[in-house]
C-alpha cells in the first residue's frame, strides 16, 4: 500500500515530533484517511488517489490496486458524480470542508462525514492535492446524539483529528490538540502544557492511572492496553467517561506516551441503561431469574464468610389460573403488576431483593434475616396483597387475590450453594398451597423436612 506521508508545514517548530505523532494516529485511527492528487488550473479538474490508510482498505473492502487510479474508476457509479462535485468544491473555495452522504460498506449501509482540506502549490498557486478523513457516524446519526465537530483548519492530521490527542512525559502534558483542550474546557490547548493528566481525573481513577502508566512504562514491546476511566472537566466539574489508547513516541532519546481520548458518557450511560433492562422482568419491572440468582449466590457467599444469617421467600398468587380464565391475560398481566409494586413497597430495606422467578411466583431475598424476621416480613407480605382487595371470584380461598408464601432460611450458611436454598423454599410454598392457601408455611417447622 502506497506511504501515508502527511503534509507538514515547514515553519512547523515541533515538525519532528508532529511528523512522528501524525504517522501514529494514521496507523492506530479508525478513520479513514486518503489523499488524493488534483491535476489541472480550473474545473473540472481531475482526481487520483495517491495514498490511504489500512482503514480505508478495511472498511471499503477496496485493495491496493486503487492508487493512481481516479475517482470514476475506483469508486461505484452512482456515487462518482457526487464526489466529483465536492472534490471539486473543496478546491475550488479553496477552504476545508465538510460534508455527509451514505454510502455502501461491505454491503451494509451506513452514513459517514468527510473533511476535506485543499493543498497548492505556493508558487504557481495551481492546486496539488486534496486532504480527506472520513468517519462512519451512523450510529451518531441513529441515536440523535450527534456532536458537531470542530471545522477549524487544521494543518495536520492532529489538528485536523476530532479526537483529543495529548503527549506526556510520565504524566506532564507536553502537547494536546484543540480536541483535548475542548474535552477538559480549556480555553486553549497552552493552558494545558506543564500540567499533569492526573489532575483531570477523579480520585478513585487517579490511583488506577497511575498503576496502568506503570505497567505500561515497563512495557518493552507489544500492544498497548486500551483503557477507560473518568475525567473532571475543569469549568463544570462535570464527570465524564472517556476511553483511551495509548502509543509511545521518543523525543531527544526520550520515550514520551502519546493518548488519544474519546467521550464515551453517552455511551456508557446507554450501556449502563441496556445492563439494568437485562436485569428486569419485561412486564413487571422488578429482577428477573438471572439476575436474582446472581444476587442470592452473592449474598449467600457474604453470609457464609461473615457467618450471618439469610432467609428467601417464595411466593404465588392462590388459584391464578382461574383468575387468568375468568379475566383474561390483560387483566391477569395487570393483577401481577399490582402485586408486585404493593411488595416491592412494602420491603423497606435497600438490600431486600423481589423478583419474579416465572408466571406467578415470586421470590424475595432478604439478607441479613433470621427465620423469625423472615416469617413475619412473609406474613406482612400476605396481608398486604390481600388487603389490595383485587376481585377474584373463582378463588377457593377468599373473593379476593391472596397469595401463599414458603420460607427459607440458614443461620450460618456452611456452601454457596443455592439450589437446596431454593428447594427447601419452594417445599415450604407447596406446604402452604397443601395447607389451604393463603398462608405463610416456614420450613423449619415442617414435619416432612427431616423426610
Amino acid at each position: 500500500m502506497a506511504m501515508f506521508r502527511p503534509r507538514i508545514s515547514e515553519r512547523s517548530g515541533n515538525r519532528m515530533d508532529i511528523t512522528k505523532l501524525s504517522k501514529l494516529y494514521i496507523d492506530t485511527t479508525d478513520d479513514l484517511l486518503f489523499l488524493v492528487r488534483v491535476t489541472g488550473d480550473s474545473a473540472p479538474y481531475e482526481f487520483r488517489f495517491e495514498s490511504v490508510n489500512a482503514a480505508y482498505l478495511r472498511h471499503t473492502g477496496l485493495t491496493e490496486a486503487m492508487i493512481g487510479r481516479t475517482i470514476a474508476e475506483t469508486l461505484p457509479p452512482d456515487v462518482v458524480d457526487f464526489v466529483q462535485a465536492k472534490f471539486t468544491e473543496a478546491v475550488a473555495s479553496r477552504r476545508t470542508i465538510l460534508y455527509e452522504e451514505p454510502v455502501t460498506f461491505l454491503g451494509n449501509e451506513r452514513i459517514v462525514e468527510t473533511t476535506l482540506t485543499p493543498f497548492f502549490d505556493a508558487a504557481a498557486g495551481r492546486p496539488e492535492s486534496l486532504l480527506g478523513v472520513t468517519r462512519d457516524i451512523t450510529e451518531r446519526k441513529r441515536s440523535e446524539r450527534f456532536i458537531r465537530e470542530s471545522e477549524e483548519r487544521y494543518r495536520t492530521l492532529v489538528q485536523l483529528s476530532p479526537d483529543s490527542i495529548l503527549i506526556h512525559d510520565e504524566g506532564e502534558i507536553v502537547f494536546c490538540n484543540e480536541a483535548c483542550a475542548r474535552l477538559v474546557q480549556a480555553d486553549h490547548p497552552d493552558e494545558l502544557l506543564g500540567t499533569n493528566m492526573f489532575d483531570y481525573l477523579m480520585p478513585d481513577a487517579q490511583r488506577k492511572m497511575e498503576l496502568l502508566m506503570q505497567r505500561i512504562y515497563g512495557m518493552e514491546s507489544g500492544e498497548l492496553p486500551a483503557f477507560e476511566t473518568k475525567l473532571v472537566r475543569r469549568k463544570t466539574r462535570e464527570v465524564i467517561d472517556v476511553e483511551g489508547t495509548a502509543a509511545f513516541v521518543e523525543h531527544n532519546g526520550k520515550k514520551l506516551l502519546q493518548v488519544v481520548l474519546r467521550n464515551v458518557t453517552k455511551r456508557s450511560i446507554e450501556k449502563e441503561r441496556l445492563q439494568r433492562l437485562s436485569q428486569l422482568d419485561g412486564l413487571t419491572n422488578i429482577a428477573n431469574r438471572r439476575y436474582f440468582d446472581a444476587v442470592m449466590t452473592r449474598e449467600v457467599n457474604r453470609a457464609r464468610r461473615n457467618k450471618l444469617p439469610i432467609a428467601l421467600l417464595l411466593f404465588d398468587i392462590d388459584n391464578f389460573k382461574k383468575y387468568n380464565d375468568m379475566y383474561g391475560h390483560l387483566t391477569g398481566d395487570d393483577c401481577l403488576k399490582r402485586v408486585t409494586v404493593a411488595a416491592s413497597r412494602m420491603l423497606k430495606r435497600p438490600g431486600d431483593l423481589l423478583a419474579r422467578f416465572g408466571g406467578e411466583e415470586f421470590a424475595v431475598l432478604l439478607p441479613e434475616t433470621d427465620v423469625f424476621g423472615a416469617e413475619t416480613v412473609a406474613e406482612q407480605l400476605r396481608t398486604t396483597i390481600e388487603s389490595l382487595a383485587i376481585p377474584h371470584p373463582q378463588s377457593d380461598v377468599l373473593p379476593v387475590v391472596t397469595i401463599s408464601v414458603g420460607v427459607s432460611s440458614m443461620t450460618r450458611p456452611t456452601s454457596a450453594d443455592i439450589v437446596p436454598f431454593i428447594e427447601r423454599a419452594d417445599r415450604a410454598l407447596y406446604a402452604a398451597k397443601r395447607n389451604g392457601k393463603n398462608r405463610v408455611e416456614v420450613y423449619d417447622k415442617l414435619s416432612f423436612r427431616h423426610e
